[in-house]
């Protein structure tokens, strides 16, 4: 629902719409037995395959499966004696209609979570991964360097070597101090880069290729999350009438054979407008951008416990603007103010979508 239309509207970045600002990198929005060995002394050994359990526990686990099984059953039949009764019955219908409405919004909220979180450790990680590769040229290089510089030196002592030992004419007077002086010389620069090449060596070897996991910086995270705040107070206001969006909040923490909505047709007028609204909420066309002016306008508003939190407290989210004017960058033109916070009622399952 929320996805494809997000997608025909084209990207934006979630932390511009939010107003926060994130050095590292925009986010762009797109369109949820134990077994017991052998038998031992006096027990029958246990067939191949076959686990040895404690009768205590085996028969504790049966009667706890008795008794979901008849827990289950009750449920059953109640739900049965429900829908039979011609009023009970469309308090059912009702009831799974409205828990249809609850998970759409909730799995568009995940959704957008993860489309959030995915682009943003996937471009941080491919610049994780470029200067992890940088790093190992880098390395490889300083190798190659060293590497040469050892050839040479070797290649340099081993002439002075000659020069000292082999040769067949006279030194002149203070040549051999020279040559012997060059060739101590030679071997102690030698002996420093045969260490630094074995260091090298050493590093490339030990150091495994990166495979980064890119962490969401905290201004990225809250700038998410406002946005998700938004589009669940948005999810509201589109439920807003007939009270469905509160009988939705109902459906979702209660059992059906608990929840009562009124005479059949209370319900059936109901249903309709349900359906009416789910309909409409298809339709809709300018969501991103009510969606993104009610998270700039949540930007100033919201509080957090501290620095590192990215989940405001629920009490700075506690009023909900009905209407924020198109192109009122100061949002002075709110329309009616609703004491309604979903953070608090954890609309839609607002808490699970979340980036903590």
């Amino acid at each position: 629902m929320l996805a494809g239309l997000w997608q025909r509207r084209g990207p934006v970045d979630p932390a511009a719409a939010a107003g926060y600002s994130d050095p590292g990198g925009p986010v762009h929005l797109a369109s949820g037995e134990e077994q017991v060995g052998g038998g031992r002394g006096g027990e029958a050994p246990a067939r191949e395959g076959t686990a040895m359990t404690d009768p205590g526990e085996s028969s504790s686990a049966l009667e706890a499966l008795r008794e979901e099984r008849d827990r289950l059953a009750g449920r059953l039949q109640r739900l049965e004696q429900m829908l039979a009764d011609p009023e009970k019955g469309q308090n059912a219908i009702l009831y799974y209609r409205l828990r249809g409405i609850w998970s759409a919004c909730h799995q568009d909220l995940v959704v957008l979570a993860r489309q959030f979180r995915q682009k943003y450790e996937g471009e941080s990680g491919s610049a994780q991964r470029e200067a992890a590769e940088a790093d190992r040229l880098a390395l490889a290089n300083r190798l190659r360097s060293a590497s040469a510089e050892e050839k040479r030196l070797r290649g340099e002592v081993q002439r002075l070597s000659r020069e000292l030992h082999e040769r067949q004419k006279p030194f002149k007077v203070g040549e051999k101090q020279t040559v012997t002086r060059a060739l101590a010389d030679a071997e102690r620069q030698l002996a420093a880069v045969t260490k630094r090449v074995a260091a090298l060596r050493h590093e490339a070897a030990v150091t495994p290729p990166s495979t980064p996991r890119a962490a969401l910086s905290v201004s990225t995270r809250r700038a998410i999350n406002t946005l998700l705040i938004a589009l669940a107070q948005h999810y509201y206001l589109l439920y807003r009438d007939e009270q469905v969006a509160e009988m939705a909040l109902r459906a979702a923490r209660k059992p059906v054979e608990d929840v009562y909505f009124g005479l059949a047709n209370d319900c059936l007028a109901l249903s309709r407008k349900a359906r009416e609204l789910t309909a409409r909420s298809r339709m809709e066309e300018n969501r991103q951008d009510a969606v993104r002016r009610r998270a700039q306008y949540l930007h100033g508003r919201l509080r957090y416990a501290d620095d590192a939190s990215a989940i405001p407290v629920q009490k700075s989210a506690k009023e909900l603007p009905t209407r924020i004017a198109s192109g009122d960058e100061v949002f002075s033109n709110f329309g009616e103010m609703l004491e309604v916070n979903v953070l608090a009622h954890d609309y839609w399952d607002l808490s699970r979508a979340l980036l903590p």
